[in-house]
């Protein structure tokens, strides 16, 4: 069972987790340089939402251009770096494999590859012990029973963001069954996910900047 606790800034706290869920982790970004007619490292595997940054292209002396395959030799259209860089960033957003030259060097087999995987998310759980533990006594006549827990859970140790969760959502809570979303996240100023559709093909999404809250 998975339960959700809202904060009182409708902040989440996923408590108890039983189910499988790939979502997406913190970006990081891979250096790439170059060094004579080869780029270092020249084949690499990142995950999505990762940057790759490519230095010493010297001025355009090089360029990162995206190619069909291991084999093309032309641009298709793709990612290219801009004239006369000396470095260019690129984002790879979405799984696969992408292959990219040099143009000026292809023929010298200057050319990499980038394979781009799911990105994993691994939450950090602390054990909530002790069951059948008294309720608290100062709260104890305004919510009967608060404080007391019947089973042992875990907690994550840190707060999930609305992007997160809202794709955690469309992944699992197609039907909701385990009412994983309550009306606020979206009816309250401060909810930042919407819901629309019907069990069981309910769709979620983030509300206008307050995807990293």
């Amino acid at each position: 069972m998975l339960l959700i606790k809202p904060l009182p800034a409708l902040r989440i706290v996923i408590v108890c987790a039983a189910f499988s869920w790939t979502g997406q982790s913190d970006a990081a970004t891979v250096e790439v340089t170059t060094s004579g007619l080869t780029f270092v490292p020249a084949d690499m595997t990142i995950e999505s939402g990762d940057s790759v940054h490519f230095t010493g292209l010297l001025g355009g002396t090089h360029t990162v251009a995206e190619v069909d395959d291991g084999s093309a030799t032309s641009w298709n259209g793709g990612f290219h770096s801009p004239a006369s860089a000396s470095s260019f960033t690129q984002v790879f957003n979405s799984p696969g494999v992408f292959f990219y030259i040099c143009e000026p060097h292809v023929l010298s087999g200057m050319r990499g590859m980038v394979t781009v995987t799911e990105a994993q998310v691994t939450f950090e759980w602390a054990t909530v012990g002790n069951p059948g533990n008294a309720a608290d006594p100062l709260n104890e006549g305004v919510i009967p029973g608060i404080g007391s827990v019947a089973d042992e859970y875990r907690i994550a140790k840190h707060e999930v963001t609305n992007d997160q969760y809202a794709e955690f959502l469309n992944a699992v809570a197609g039907d909701d069954t385990n009412s994983l979303y309550n009306a606020s996240m979206d009816s309250d100023p401060r909810g930042g996910i919407t819901r629309t559709g019907s069990a069981p093909n309910f769709t979620y999404a983030v509300k206008t900047n307050m995807g990293n809250k």
